[in-house]
């Protein structure tokens, strides 16, 4: 028998280029939306697991290391940091975003690295200033400077950085005693 099957209706395969480009470029974004609605989904749900563990630390007396400024201030200098990188590498390798094309990817890519540089700069400004008020008030105080900013290392971590390396390689039995 010669003729078409179901009236002539082309398969995927027989489909003209541009269906395809099209099809292609759903099946991206398809993916890139499922990703990232789990990524939204994991994250919500930690935040609410972290929110609950918060409660249960400070009912028992536990002490926060660091101020609110201060967890504010690093979560945008590490998510500043991460976008410079990725949109950094999207700049020199060329990749570019589903559904953009040419210089409008280009330009968004772009637009992206510098937005993540000026907040990795101000944040990092900021950062630097808040660290210098810290500084200026424990020192009115008479404070030393280990006092000031306890996560400095002092001869005592020194140390235990010397015994954890013999530790490691089988110059003693045990590690150090940490703080």
């Amino acid at each position: 028998a010669k003729g078409l099957v179901h009236g002539g209706i082309k398969t995927l395969y027989n489909m003209p280029e541009m269906m395809k480009y099209y099809v292609k470029k759903f099946y991206i974004f398809l993916i890139f939306i499922v990703v990232l609605g789990m990524a939204l989904h994991n994250g919500f749900d930690f935040l609410a697991k972290l929110r609950i563990r918060y409660r249960l630390k400070k009912a028992e007396g536990e002490f926060l290391r660091f101020s609110l400024s201060q967890r504010i201030q690093h979560v945008f200098l590490f998510s500043s940091f991460i976008i410079l990188a990725l949109s950094g590498f999207a700049l020199i390798y060329k990749v570019g975003f589903p559904f953009l094309h040419g210089d409008t990817n280009a330009l968004l890519r772009s637009y992206i690295h510098r937005g993540a540089a000026i907040v990795f700069i101000g944040v990092s400004i900021y950062h630097f200033f808040h660290l210098l008020k810290i500084f200026v008030d424990g020192r009115k105080k008479g404070e030393k400077l280990n006092k000031i900013f306890p996560m400095l290392p002092g001869v005592k971590d020194i140390r235990d950085v010397v015994v954890m390396l013999q530790y490691y390689v089988g110059l003693r039995s045990s590690p150090p005693k940490f703080d």
